[in-house]
């Protein structure tokens, strides 16, 4: 198992044991299609990390998804990105909140200081127009 997969699954059975739905983005999702399709790669940039949305309706679920990540599967988190985890210091894991969080205009902005902001705007309906794919041992909207 790759550690792309190895950080999903890790990801993925902890969101499932809280019942919180993911969706792989970004680049990491542009890669699986690639994939399934067997697409030509060699004209596409690589990444070097994995992207993931997750569906929750308060600060404290994702803070709860987090800390979970940290104390049970091993996670390191970043010293500098809220969002970022790490697994072996190796591949890191950006794991952005929606569903619940935002503003009229889709933002959601980071606790406690609120200083960092992201436009989240799109995500809702992206999640409920991706197919549900089963990633290692878990779902996952892509």
């Amino acid at each position: 198992m790759t550690l792309e997969e190895q950080v999903v699954s890790l990801v993925g059975q902890a969101a499932q044991s809280l019942n919180i739905h993911l969706m792989l983005v970004g680049a990491s999702a542009r890669d699986f299609w690639i994939r399934k399709f067997d697409i030509d790669r060699t004209k596409v940039r690589t990444t070097q990390d994995v992207d993931l949305a997750c569906w929750v309706a308060t600060w404290q679920e994702y803070k709860h998804l987090m800390e979970l990540l940290t104390s049970k599967y091993d996670l390191v988190q970043d010293t500098s990105k809220k969002h970022r985890l790490w697994l072996k210091n190796e591949m890191s894991v950006d794991i952005i909140p929606f569903g619940g969080l935002e503003d009229a205009q889709g933002k959601i902005t980071w606790p406690p200081n609120h200083e960092m902001t992201m436009n989240m705007l799109g995500f809702q309906a992206a999640y409920y127009d991706a197919e549900i794919a089963r990633l290692e041992k878990s779902n996952c909207g892509l």
